[in-house]
């Protein structure tokens, strides 16, 4: 799937949903508890019931690289991951000193 900045995801097994906000060039493969990432609204009616870790509302998941980075806007289930290598949670960038 070929994805592009301000993309609505959501997942098949879980509740999470996210937005791209910088898009990996050419095609990925965005997984989330096991199934593929597909446009909000195109998801398959069904149980979710994804198992596995806490995706976190209003955290940031990117790759190893920094080419991929998405915001989660609705909690749910995992992992988040890209060609099978889970997302890692982005660190919060510091503000700068107000002195």
């Amino acid at each position: 799937m070929e994805i592009k900045p301000g993309v609505k995801l959501s997942s098949a097994a879980s509740s999470a949903e996210f937005i791209v906000v910088r898009a990996a060039p050419g095609d990925v493969d965005l997984a989330c508890a096991g199934e593929p990432l597909v446009t909000v609204g195109t998801a398959p009616a069904g149980p979710k019931t994804g198992t596995g870790e806490a995706i976190l509302v209003g955290k940031r998941y990117s790759d190893e690289a920094g080419s991929l980075e998405l915001l989660c806007t609705k909690p749910g289930r995992g992992p988040v991951t890209l060609a099978g290598t889970p997302l890692r949670l982005a660190a919060a960038k510091a503000l700068p000193a107000s002195d």
